[in-house]
């Protein structure tokens, strides 16, 4: 919980120093690379997060990597981050950031699970409803789980909208136990 508190701090830190200079967007953009390279390296991660190892070896490592990826705020940054012993905190200060950031530009980040994959008129009404519903801009991720057995389930932050088969099933089971 106090990880999550501190990389909330950070980012709202960068977020609001990155508005007073117009480059919110840039820092996305960047913080979206350094994290793709983080969730797809699983040694990089576990490297970054390292106590053992020495912080000049590690900025030496991050400096390969981004320095010519990513702009010069983001890099000092990252930089900042490692200095201060705080790499392991890089994936949820960027998680936060990219909440906060959405946030600001009034868009949201949903979560769709179904049986099969839905074809694309029903996933343009899926979303025409909740950005009418929501007034924002949706950012649709699509997940296909066979134990969903039918039906939709859709996760808006932390509110779950369960229209599953097996949802409905198990409800109906029990208000006939209850009576």
């Amino acid at each position: 919980m106090t990880e999550q508190r501190v990389s909330y701090r950070y980012a709202k830190a960068v977020i609001d120093s990155a508005q007073t200079e117009s480059i919110t967007d840039t820092l996305y953009e960047d913080f979206l690379q350094v994290e793709q390279m983080l969730n797809i390296s699983h040694d990089l991660r576990t490297y970054i997060k390292s106590p053992v190892v020495p912080e000049l070896k590690k900025l030496r490592i991050m400096n390969e990597i981004f320095d010519s990826r990513i702009s010069d705020v983001t890099m000092r940054f990252l930089r900042f981050l490692i200095m201060k012993g705080r790499g392991e905190l890089i994936i949820d200060i960027i998680a936060q950031y990219e909440m906060l950031y959405n946030k600001l530009n009034n868009k949201l980040k949903i979560e769709v699970t179904t049986a099969i994959e839905l074809n694309e008129t029903i996933k343009a009404g899926l979303i025409s409803k909740i950005t009418s519903m929501t007034n924002k801009e949706i950012l649709p991720e699509y997940k296909v789980d066979k134990s969903v057995t039918g039906g939709i389930l859709v996760k808006i932050d932390d509110w779950v909208y369960d229209a599953t088969l097996k949802n409905q099933l198990e409800n109906l089971f029990k208000q006939l136990s209850t009576n």
